[in-house]
């Protein structure tokens, strides 16, 4: 659908094929599932989106179609030009795709669905034209309630001057009930639940002073959530 709620038949993924991270990061969810509903966020393992570590990040909603940054690859710090752990997920977008936005997070917690955005970067000075793919997915909370989201944002530009916040174009929406369905009439395989799961350090982000890409700083912990 677009952002006034028209349906735009999107179910060949146009245009994703140049987004190679957020296709990484959507089949990871989707091998996790299994034949579940939602995966939970603790069988999260960073070493199955290891090249997309960077564009990755998991949200955790705090109401009214709202939710927090939780974890987030350097990428999405890169494009703000700051740390955006703690920050709302809202922050990355124009005052005006606001609203709907948050009509998309609701979907994907609430229905629920998986959405993959189409986003076009504010332009300005020193900002040169980028384009943008945003895919969220739900998770369930150690309490089993659906309260995670699983994100990649990936772009195609130069970043220039920092803050980068993006349009909302249109958003493509895939609900799981029929997913669900069909899987009902198969017998269900256990999930073996990884210890593993996204770090959340508490270093500061310190912008890049040479203009290189910075490592990634996600590592590997035992999760607590």
């Amino acid at each position: 659908m677009n952002v006034d709620g028209h349906v735009i038949d999107m179910s060949e993924k146009r245009g994703m094929n140049r987004f190679g991270a957020c296709s990484q990061v959507e089949a990871y969810w989707q091998s996790l599932r299994g034949s579940e509903l939602v995966p939970n966020r603790s069988q999260i393992d960073p070493r199955g989106i290891e090249d997309a570590l960077q564009n990755a990040f998991i949200l955790e909603a705090i109401g009214g179609g709202h939710a927090r940054v939780r974890i987030a690859g350097t990428h999405l710090c890169d494009l703000l030009g700051m740390e955006v752990r703690g920050m709302p997920i809202s922050s990355f977008f124009k005052p005006s795709s606001r609203d709907a936005f948050a009509r998309t997070v609701k979907s994907v917690l609430e229905s629920p669905s998986v959405m993959r955005l189409t986003l076009r970067g504010e332009s300005g000075w020193a900002q040169p034209p980028m384009e943008a793919k945003l895919i969220m997915m739900p998770l369930r909370s150690d309490l089993g309630e659906i309260t995670r989201i699983l994100g990649c944002l990936e772009t195609l530009g130069s970043i220039g001057k920092t803050p980068r916040r993006f349009e909302l174009l249109s958003a493509d929406k895939h609900k799981l009930e029929k997913i669900a369905e069909q899987q009902q009439l198969a017998p269900s395989s256990p999930v073996v639940e990884s210890e593993l799961g996204f770090s959340e350090p508490a270093s500061e982000f310190e912008p890049s002073k040479t203009g290189k890409p910075r490592p990634g700083y996600l590592r590997l912990v035992k999760s607590d959530e």
